[in-house]
């Protein structure tokens, strides 16, 4: 569970909000008012000429209901009474709407993955609420908030099934195929889908981390046709459901308080031959995002596993200035994997991928300066087949074959039969031992084969743990293979690993990160 807001929170919410007079008040108002466009209660025919003259007549309007707010305000600016910038905001944007009862609910809320972003983001009106809500055959995808902060909107829903409860994932295989698109006002689409871990408060949480130019307005739109859901049996069931909807999203005030910059010749290339290319950085008040082209050579297009891109991790950590003027360590490999949104992007025809990086908060807040960017390393399935034969002897012993490659070292030693409950089949088990320095996963791809050649599927069960005094090796710890159908009176098996998700740490490549004078959002209620 996430803690309740600091006493440092207090302060920077009091900070934000300083019983100071806003200059820039009747100026930003009259930015906003540019933008607002006449609403009718009918649709009727207007020429253009009318239409101006009722704008301005609005506009005027608008000015003097502002002008009046001033006044009322006497010292202390709207900006300091958030009911009554409430009711201003609810004159200038024709967007903004009133809060989601939901979101006041602080014990509910805290539970929420984004809760510590929406704390920051509110204040500085980074929460939009387009209040929309679509429902077929009891199936319902309703939005309770967009968040938008300059570089990612997060879109905060709630879907439900016909018996009021939550649907897990309804999307999922969707979402691939562009069910929710973001698009500008011309339909193009301009924002990439991020991945970030589900919580248990209920709201699905929709990520799209934007590329170079972002228009004023954005549009969300979604045409989805078919849903997953959950059946008893857990397993996965397609639904028809009519879920197509369109809103649009300001994004004038998150551009405002982010800081874009294009970093230029920070490329490496790996001695197996995969170039990085760190070309953009983006600070917001929630935090820093990294962007990367990742790029293999032919040599290494020829290696690489069909859906590598998806697989491929990178290790890496932060220097950064600390308090005293020291540098610092900041994240490290332990918990490289901690982001708080990951995208990727490939590009087929150039076999090239788009990787974008938001740390959490909390590893990287974006107030850091003298900030460099360090790999660490990286991995990375690749197709360099290896194998060992294996005496299969009386007694469940073995000859205790070691398997060397890449830097692993695996002995396979006793052996034992079972009967799969299901199947009934024979599973021979053999345990292993060893050290890794490669991620023995779901990337690697084993297969055993029989005397005659023929090949089984392999299964693994147990733990891998790290080794003292060496974090880039792993210790095989009551590690198991499984091999499913092999013949009971076998002598003998052949094991081979056909893939291997390889993990390179001999890198050397670090990049120096813009830095800053000042950080827009800590100018609010200042100027």
């Amino acid at each position: 569970m996430k803690s309740k807001p600091t006493e440092q929170d207090v302060q920077w919410e009091k900070k934000l909000f300083q019983e100071t007079p806003d200059f820039n008040f009747t100026e930003n108002v009259m930015k906003e008012i540019e933008h607002v466009e006449m609403e009718h209660g009918e649709e009727v025919a207007v020429n253009m000429e009318h239409r101006k003259r009722m704008n301005r007549r609005k506009r005027r309007g608008i000015i003097s209901i502002a002008a009046a707010c001033i006044i009322l305000g006497g010292s202390l600016t709207i900006w300091s009474q958030p009911e009554l910038k409430r009711q201003v905001m609810s004159i200038v944007s024709p967007i903004w709407e009133q809060e989601d009862e939901m979101f006041k609910n602080e014990e509910k809320m805290s539970e929420w993955f984004w809760y510590d972003d929406y704390l920051r983001s509110k204040p500085l009106g980074l929460i939009q609420y387009p209040k929309l809500k679509v429902e077929d055959k009891g199936y319902s995808f309703e939005v309770k908030q967009v968040q938008f902060d300059g570089s990612t909107l997060m879109i905060a829903v709630v879907e439900k099934g016909p018996d009021g409860k939550i649907l897990q994932d309804p999307l999922e295989a969707t979402l691939d195929e562009e069910s929710i698109k973001v698009t500008d006002l011309q339909g193009n689409k301009i924002a990439k889908r991020g991945r970030t871990i589900g919580d248990l408060s209920g709201l699905s949480n929709y990520v799209f981390l934007f590329d170079d130019d972002i228009p004023d307005t954005v549009v969300v739109k979604s045409d989805t046709s078919q849903i997953a859901i959950s059946t008893e049996d857990y397993s996965r069931e397609k639904v028809d459901v009519d879920w197509n909807f369109e809103f649009k999203v300001d994004t004038r005030r998150g551009k405002e308080l982010a800081i874009y910059e294009t970093i230029q010749d920070a490329k490496y290339t790996t001695k197996d031959g995969l170039e990085l290319d760190l070309n953009r950085f983006i600070r917001t008040v929630n935090g820093i995002r990294l962007d990367m082209d990742i790029t293999p050579n032919a040599e290494m297009i020829s290696k690489l596993q069909p859906g590598w891109w998806w697989d491929i991790s990178l290790w890496y950590h932060f220097e950064a200035e600390g308090t005293d003027g020291s540098i610092g360590h900041v994240g490290d490999r332990i918990n490289y994997s901690a982001r708080k949104v990951e995208g990727i992007k490939y590009n087929s025809e150039q076999h090239s991928l788009w990787f974008s990086n938001i740390p959490y908060f909390e590893t990287l807040p974006p107030d850091k300066k003298k900030l460099k960017f360090v790999l660490d390393g990286y991995s990375v399935p690749v197709k360099e087949e290896a194998e060992v034969k294996v005496q299969l002897e009386q007694g469940g012993k073995t000859n205790k074959a070691e398997l060397k490659d890449n830097g692993d070292e695996i002995s396979f030693t006793k052996y034992t039969y079972e009967k799969d409950e299901e199947t009934k089949e024979d599973v021979l088990r053999i345990n292993m031992e060893g050290i890794t320095t490669n991620d023995l996963g779901p990337s690697d791809y084993w297969v055993a084969l029989d005397h005659t050649g023929k090949e089984y599927k392999v299964d693994f069960e147990g733990a891998i743990g790290t080794t003292e005094g060496d974090r880039n090796l792993y210790e095989l710890t009551g590690m198991q293979m499984l091999v499913k159908g092999y013949p009971i009176d076998a002598k003998e098996i052949t094991i081979k690993r056909k893939v291997v998700n390889k993990v390179v740490t001999d890198v050397d490549w670090s990049v120096d990160l813009p830095s800053y004078t000042s950080l827009p959002w800590e100018k609010v209620g200042q100027e």
